[in-house]
């Protein structure tokens, strides 16, 4: 799996990781992400699944930031 998160992310692929366990450490999560690597940007931990619901927002307007900048590199105009 490393070899194809590392193709991902060499293609320009945005990858965000969501980690939900108070188990999974911050770091592991962190090192699935894409950079820039910082919470609630490119990657997020919910303790459980009860708190999952309040990453939802953030990640969508990552998820939405990304794409967009993708469409500009695309279009090259923006």
């Amino acid at each position: 799996m490393v070899a194809e998160l590392e193709a991902l992310k060499l293609a320009g692929i945005a990858v965000f990781s969501v980690a939900v366990s108070s188990r999974v450490a911050e770091s592991d999560a962190r090192g699935i992400s894409s950079v820039p690597q910082l919470s609630n940007v490119n990657y997020f931990v919910a303790p459980d699944f009860s708190n999952l619901g309040s990453l939802s927002g953030p990640l969508a307007a990552q998820v939405f930031y990304a794409d967009y900048v993708f469409e500009c590199l695309v279009v090259s105009e923006c």
